[in-house]
């Protein structure tokens, strides 16, 4: 199975159209066929490779600079979208709860009172 991370191009240059064409949109391909999503092992293997596409698609990750203080708030934007974006087009639990950091079981709400 393959999920495509999609980022609007130029964001990372603190462009902010209101619209963009569809043709303009980046995205790579993420294929975790290989990953079992039901165990921390694979879910963390799966973020690991959206993360990567993420930043591949934003572009290079801009030099932090007094100059132009946006691009580095809008790069690190690009990345959090597209991958916030594939992570809810997977629809596995578990790889959604290491995402936002939500306990992964109910035995983890109680382990942590």
């Amino acid at each position: 199975v393959v999920w495509a991370v999609g980022a609007f191009a130029g964001a990372a240059t603190a462009q902010t159209p209101a619209r963009i064409p569809v043709s303009q949109i980046s995205h790579q391909e993420v294929t975790y066929s290989d990953l079992n999503l039901s165990t921390q092992e694979g879910a963390r293997a799966l973020l690991q490779r959206i993360d990567i596409a993420a930043k591949r698609v934003c572009g290079a990750e801009p030099v932090r600079s007094p100059l132009q203080p946006r691009l580095v708030g809008a790069f690190e934007r690009c990345v959090s979208d597209a991958v916030d974006a594939s992570v809810a087009q997977v629809k596995a639990p578990l790889v959604v709860a290491l995402h936002t950091g939500a306990p992964e079981s109910v035995g983890d709400v109680f382990a942590a009172r």
